[in-house]
């Protein structure tokens, strides 16, 4: 039957599967019919192997248009679906017709599928090498190139492993080479390129130079670049002016604080003292002093923040106009990149100067006396202007691979290569102008990195998770205050939380001037508090626009 139908057979390799890809094709497409099963006869699978041989022999293949059992005799199977098609249509009996007529027949049919199947085999084999030529990747090797060769365990023909190197001898075709293995019984053999991968060279690698005293080198080509205490250099040329004018002085009361925090302000003042950020004043002008908790304490202990209450000053202060750049472009921007590195700036502020006119109206009072900055502090209106107009002014030049937002800076390259060059022409940058940076906050040569309370790089940005597990740990605010800081938090990822202004429409309803201070919390509140807590928890990992 085969011989007339000019079917061929061929001898294939054994333990190469490539060569008989419909019969592996197959035997995946009968396992899947097999898992279709219901359980209790997916046990029984071996019984039920003539049907489900039956069932597959009946549909049509898609490669050839035609069932295999129409191939092979020329007419569809009558299976179940067609004698109770037959028996609800009632069709006519065909004619009988005598033996020659049938053959006569038959062999037409058969030469008319035949030629359409080829012609539909044809078509999808095509189809089919277009969609594997897409990702497909001619490798060729050099005579004298050395390589690794896949080879069989014996006695295990199934599992195989690398050996090598062996050195190509001649190519010989397209996909095969003559490969000389150094063996006795065969050095010399013709294999396919499937089972070669190239070998490279380890390179020499020097793990220990000795030098004459007279060679030695400066091992620190950035000396005064990082930096452990909190002020130790002063950038030259760069001041904040004083931008109040002919205002009257502002002078504020002392807030009332407790005797640890009394003793935790003296402590500060003089420490800033001996580092020479603060002096003694007799300005008329006086502000408040507040601690506020550091995000991130030691040993769990909770370190304060030495601040004063400028806003009295403040308001009497003419605005810098000059720009922040948008905290999510900047994500969006480092999270396409490759190779990322962070650095923070050792107490960025106090490293520009203070004008001579603006130094008294930074003054504060403590019940220990009267001081007044000689650097720029934390507080003042125009603080984070004068600060970023300073660090974009230093890395004027280098925008297309390093951005800052105020002390934060960060390097993002395509490529490691890449990355070591942009990595020296910012810290180069940086020390010329006599910035000194934290070495503990760095983050160098990293595929991912924490920038501006977001996990980013990989082309993915994501949340922190500790601030997931702030808003989730967040109790049912009562004033206020609190409801604007719950906002605040929430409202930082609201690019992760989708329709994040109609769920929180109630909350912002509260923080209205007409409303009172302690808030009136409902019903829709508590939803739409939870709601937010419930988004953040599933918060998405989004996939970052593509600059590099």
């Amino acid at each position: 039957m085969w011989k007339e139908c000019g079917v061929t057979y061929k001898f294939t390799t054994p333990y190469h599967p490539q060569t008989n890809g419909l019969v592996e094709r197959f035997n995946k497409t009968l396992k899947g019919m097999i898992m279709g099963l219901p359980e209790k006869l997916r046990r029984r699978w071996d019984i039920l192997l003539p049907c489900l041989l039956f069932a597959y022999r009946e549909v049509p293949q898609k490669g050839v248009g035609f069932s295999p059992f129409e191939l092979l005799f020329g007419h569809p199977v009558r299976g179940p679906l067609k004698l109770v098609k037959e028996g609800w249509e009632q069709p006519l009996k065909a004619p009988k017709q005598d033996i020659v007529d049938y053959v006569l027949g038959l062999r037409s049919r058969m030469a008319e599928y035949m030629k359409k199947a080829s012609k539909n085999l044809q078509a999808s084999q095509e189809l089919q090498k277009q969609w594997h030529d897409q990702k497909a990747v001619l490798v060729q090797y050099q005579p004298g190139q050395k390589v690794w060769v896949l080879e069989p365990v014996a006695p295990r023909a199934l599992q195989d492993k690398w050996s090598g190197p062996h050195t190509i001898v001649e190519k010989k075709g397209e996909v095969t080479y003559l490969v000389d293995l150094g063996t006795a019984r065969s050095p010399l053999r013709v294999l396919h390129v499937n089972r070669l991968k190239p070998y490279y060279d380890r390179a020499d690698l020097t793990l220990l130079m000795a030098t004459d005293e007279g060679q030695e080198e400066d091992s620190d080509p950035l000396p005064d670049l990082f930096s452990s205490t909190e002020q130790d250099a002063l950038v030259e040329g760069v001041v904040l002016a004083d931008y109040t004018g002919d205002s009257l002085a502002v002078k504020s009361k002392i807030y009332r604080q407790p005797d640890h925090v009394r003793d935790c302000i003296k402590q500060e003042v003089q420490k800033m003292l001996e580092l020479g950020v603060v002096e003694h004043s007799d300005s008329p002008w006086a502000s408040p002093v507040v601690l506020v908790p550091k995000p991130n304490s030691k040993d769990g202990k909770k370190e304060m923040r030495f601040c004063v209450d400028y806003r009295g000053l403040n308001l009497v202060t003419k605005t810098d106009a000059y720009p922040i750049p948008r905290a999510d472009e900047l994500i969006d921007t480092l999270a396409s990149a490759k190779y990322l590195s962070t650095f923070d700036l050792t107490a960025g502020y106090w490293q520009i100067k203070l004008s001579e006119d603006a130094k008294p109206k930074t003054a504060f009072s403590t019940i220990g006396g009267h001081y007044q900055f000689t650097v720029m502090p934390f507080g003042l209106k125009n603080a984070p202007a004068t600060f970023q107009r300073l660090v974009n002014t230093v890395l004027q030049g280098l925008e297309a691979f390093s951005a800052a937002y105020l002390d934060d800076i960060a390097v993002f390259s395509s490529s490691w290569d890449d990355h070591l060059v942009h990595l020296w022409k910012v810290l180069e940058a940086l020390q010329k102008a006599g910035l000194t940076i934290k070495a503990s906050k760095c983050q160098i040569g990293q595929g991912k990195v924490v920038y501006l309370g977001h996990l980013v790089g990989g082309e993915q940005i994501a949340p922190l998770q500790g601030k997931i597990q702030t808003i989730i740990d967040w109790v049912p605010p009562t004033t206020q205050t609190q409801v604007r800081a719950f906002l605040g938090l929430t409202g930082y990822y609201r690019r992760f939380i989708k329709n994040y202004g109609s769920i929180a429409a109630p909350l912002n309803d509260l923080t209205s001037k007409k409303m009172p201070k302690k808030v009136l919390w409902t019903a829709n509140c508590q939803k739409a508090f939870e709601e937010l807590k419930q988004a953040m928890c599933s918060a998405p990992v989004l996939k970052s626009p593509c600059y590099h």
